[in-house]
């Protein structure tokens, strides 16, 4: 058996060659953050992917590098805020250590360069059962700019870039079995696609910087729309109302290939690219609240992304979805976004 690299080496051997210069060579314990301009200020977030949680168990360790970068910089995003440094913390099985850091940590370093991020260190420790990685990310947002979800206001487009729906439907396609899968990959041409969009998540930061002064609030779908425009609402005190035919939901879903459609089974009557549309995570696309003015602004700001008025703020309570004849459907109770320790 293969001696074991120590800590010390494997920081040494796999991380140190690919941190920027304010990590110091990752010969301290601490770090400097990039540098600000007078007319800017930090915005921080953090997360944390964990093993068979928000990833399978046998996901490659590019698969988990692409999907923590994604959604770190996704949060930056709903913040109109420009990627500055990341702080890393990996917690791998031993006999897992060696292998898994010499595939992440290119793919990592790689993203983090592609998207102007500087990688400034981290912690690594060993772990007595599965893998769990967690990054904390650093941007700058000008003075004066906050799209928090509180600044909503009642009247507002509501909208939202790209289409919804990819990453749920390749982590569903996953999730069959090889059978199954092979049966919907003969059926539909949109599987490459969508297991690519669950592996390899975007993020809109590039054009959320162009836009953080013409919404009044903005935020990254990673929970499911309707989750999401849950918190939305919450955050503000308002309702909304969404047209359930202008989302920008996937087409071509074969639904009989695929064999299910999150809570078409229940009886919801919403077909599968609508049922993924709304709950499926981790498209990382925003939801942005803004005047009704600014909205082909923001449009041509985006461009070539999409970007689709999908409803309306509201001084009503709660959440109206409304069908192509201007009726309300009332969605099925098992319809949801995802939400921790509800399962």
């Amino acid at each position: 058996m293969p001696e074991r690299l120590s800590e010390t080496a494997l920081i040494s051997r796999y991380f140190a060659p690919y941190i920027g210069e304010c990590g110091k060579g990752l010969l301290d314990d601490t770090a400097f953050l990039p540098r600000l301009s007078a007319t800017s200020r930090y915005a921080v977030s953090m997360d944390t992917m964990v093993e068979g949680v928000h990833i399978f168990s046998d996901s490659s360790a590019s698969d988990w590098a692409n999907r923590l970068l994604a959604a770190n910089l996704s949060d930056l995003a709903a913040q109109s805020a420009r990627p500055l440094g990341l702080l890393l913390s990996l917690s791998l099985p031993c006999a897992k250590a060696e292998g898994f850091i010499a595939e992440f940590a290119p793919t990592f370093a790689g993203g983090c360069r592609a998207n102007e991020l500087q990688w400034l260190g981290g912690d690594l420790t060993s772990s007595g059962a599965g893998i769990c990685i967690s990054a904390s990310i650093f941007g700058a947002v000008k003075n004066g700019i906050d799209p928090c979800r509180t600044k909503a206001r009642s009247g507002d487009a509501l909208l939202v870039s790209g289409e919804l729906g990819w990453s749920a439907l390749g982590l569903s396609v996953l999730s069959l079995s090889a059978f199954d899968i092979n049966k919907y990959n003969n059926n539909n041409n949109n599987i490459e696609r969508a297991i690519s969009r669950y592996k390899q998540p975007i993020s809109r930061w590039r054009e959320a910087l162009k836009v953080g002064g013409l919404v009044n609030a903005m935020m990254d779908l990673s929970d499911g729309l309707l989750g999401d425009l849950r918190k939305l609402c919450h955050a503000s005190g308002l309702g909304a109302e969404v047209w359930l035919s202008r989302l920008p939901a996937i087409d071509e879903i074969d639904e009989a290939a695929i064999g299910f459609s999150r809570g078409g089974e229940e009886g919801s009557g919403l077909s599968a690219a609508l049922t993924f549309a709304l709950t499926g995570g981790e498209d990382f696309e925003l939801l942005m609240s803004a005047p009704l003015e600014n909205v082909d602004a923001i449009g041509r700001l985006f461009s070539p992304t999409p970007i689709t008025q999908i409803g309306v703020m509201s001084s009503d309570e709660g959440v109206r979805y409304l069908n192509a004849a201007g009726k309300e459907e009332k969605l099925s109770d098992s319809l949801r976004g995802y939400e921790h320790f509800t399962a």
